[in-house]
Formats: C-alpha cells, structure tokens, sequence
C-alpha cells in the first residue's frame, strides 16, 4: 500500500503538484521527518523518495535521467532491514521502472548493486532487470571505493 502512494507522490512531483496540499506528508529534510504511528506514505527530499509504513522503512530515486539519445535514468534505492523482503521495494521498483517507460518515455533504466548483495541481486532480477556487467571501483561507499554488478531494463522487456 505504502509504494501505490510512493508512485502517486512521484507522479505529483513530477508534474508539480503540491504534495502537502494533495495530503500527502513531505518534508525536505529526511532526518526531520517523522510519520505518526500507523501513517503511511513519502517524503521527498532532493531526488530521494522515502516509504515509510509508520516509520521511515526506505527510498527510491531515479537519477541522472538522460534525454534525447541516451534516453535513460538510474535507479536507486535502499530499505531498512526490518522491512526487507517483504515485497515493498519490488512493488517500489516496478512503480519507478513503469513511470520511466509509460510517462517519461524512456528506453532504459540502469542499476548497480554490490557483487556480495544478494537480496538485491534477486530484486532486480525479480523486477526484470538483467545483469549487463561488472565495473571496478564504481561507487564510493563509506570511503571506500566498490566493485558492483551493472543491471539494465528496457522498455521491450517491459511492454
């Protein structure tokens, strides 16, 4: 339920709507942001769109969204552990890759994710994406830099 109004929110940023205004609780600044007990909805702050289910349970972004010939954005996304596998971000990851296609026309939408993560290696595989890759020292993670797996999804996969 919680992702349904994390796609709605998306959607409301996207074509400029006010989320407070709609109802919806938004607050620029994660750290502030603290849900009633049993609320459910996002908050946006810069690119991140966090879910939360009483508590801040995770985000998802779509970054670096490239038009013309590129035609692709990359997506990421993080959950707390106690809310993992429990299909919240696979319904997450879906809502975010069918926005990509359907609304802003894109061909493609990348992923990466640690070589030893294994629950996020099945999400994207679950969520149709298909190991393209391997890149060496690719992102900075906690100073240090990382090897990750390369994923991609395109629209023929999707439609």
């Amino acid at each position: 339920m919680a992702t349904t109004i994390v796609f709605c929110a998306l959607v409301a940023l996207c074509e400029g709507i006010d989320l407070q205004a709609a109802g919806v609780a938004a607050s620029g600044i994660a750290a502030e942001f603290k849900p009633s007990p049993g609320e459910m909805g996002t908050f946006f702050s810069g690119s991140t769109l966090g879910l939360f289910v009483g508590a801040l349970i995770g985000g998802i972004t779509l970054n670096d969204v490239q038009t013309g010939i590129a035609q692709k954005g990359t997506l990421g996304y993080w959950i707390g552990q106690p809310y993992a596998g429990q299909g919240y971000m696979a319904e997450a990851v879906d809502l975010v890759c069918d926005f990509a296609f359907r609304t802003l026309r894109l061909h493609r939408v990348e992923a990466s994710c640690l070589p030893n993560n294994e629950p996020s290696k099945k999400l994207l595989a679950r969520t149709g994406f298909e190991q393209e890759g391997y890149a060496k020292a690719y992102l900075q993670i906690n100073g240090t830099w990382q090897d990750h797996i390369l994923w991609g999804k395109t629209m023929k996969e999707k439609v």
